[in-house]
């Protein structure tokens, strides 16, 4: 096993899904650690070989600096197969037919912040502490934050249920 690998045995909590990059049309299959599903509201995928290759194809076609970053990123072992980490800095929405409402508040938060001129957003919770904010945008954030709040609460809660039923069955 290379330096940079790591053995993770996660085969009772990752969670199949699909991701798309912000800017792109194209999704790439992936894992996901329901603990571990958001970074500032954006999604956490794991990418098996396949998949990372087509995402760093993807970045080198687009020429972007994002390319540099993500090349040489270190693999993990999941469950005997090689993955790589690609959330904590990249904004990916999950796609599903049926969006948990933590995707669907996530899709809304990134138009506003485009229909809004919002600069590198972040977290709702951090851009609320901005100096150029309107009272209107900073009334809104607050409306949003709330609502993601509540969301989270409901998420949390229908995973926790599902794991329970998945232990009794």
């Amino acid at each position: 096993m290379k330096a940079n690998q790591v053995n993770i045995n996660k085969r009772e909590t990752m969670i199949e899904s699909k991701v798309q990059m912000d800017g792109f049309e194209q999704t790439l299959n992936c894992l996901y650690d329901p603990s571990n599903q958001y970074w500032n509201g954006f999604a956490n995928p794991y990418f098996d070989q396949t998949n990372f290759d087509k995402w760093v194809a993807w970045l080198k076609q687009e020429e972007s600096d994002t390319y540099d970053e993500v090349k040489d990123m270190p693999s993990e072992i999941i469950n005997g197969k090689k993955y790589y980490y690609c959330g904590g800095a990249y904004i990916w929405s999950y796609v599903e037919e049926n969006k948990c409402q933590i995707n669907q508040l996530t899709d809304l938060y990134v138009k506003w912040c485009e229909n809004n001129n919002i600069k590198n957003p972040t977290s709702a919770d951090e851009v609320i502490l901005r100096e150029e904010l309107s009272d209107t945008q900073r009334e809104w954030l607050e409306k949003f934050i709330e609502s993601w709040d509540m969301a989270m609460d409901v998420d949390r809660y229908i995973y926790d249920q599902n794991k329970k039923l998945k232990e009794v069955s």
